[in-house]
């Protein structure tokens, strides 16, 4: 894992299965969890805030490698309250090598 992925939120697998928990550890022990990442044919999941959210949410993609494919564009501002939940799609240009994604890095983008 470089050190660009161990500064975000969660770490997530590309996948298109859905109702598994994708990310790094139990949602007890952070504060926004991804579940059912889809990545076809835009990434897409349930995001739960456990402790609440203030901010927009940026996707990273990376390859097997672990080098960085692109980037999304940063969500709407969020207000999320504790224990909620919402589906979000991660919009990305339309040159992003996307089959090639394997993981994805959740990042906040905050605002003031």
């Amino acid at each position: 894992m470089n050190k660009d992925s161990r500064q975000g939120i969660v770490t997530c697998r590309a996948s298109n299965r859905t109702n598994s928990l994708l990310g790094a550890g139990p949602p007890a022990q952070s504060s926004i969890a991804v579940r059912g990442l889809s990545s076809h044919p835009a990434p897409m999941g349930c995001v739960v805030f456990a402790k609440g959210y203030r901010g927009a949410l940026e996707l990273r993609a990376f390859d097997g490698d672990g080098g960085e494919l692109g980037r999304s564009n940063p969500t709407d501002k969020l207000e999320e309250a504790p224990d909620s939940a919402k589906h979000l799609v991660f919009k990305f240009d339309p040159a992003t090598p996307m089959a090639r994604a394997e993981r994805y890095v959740l990042h906040p983008v905050k605002y003031s």
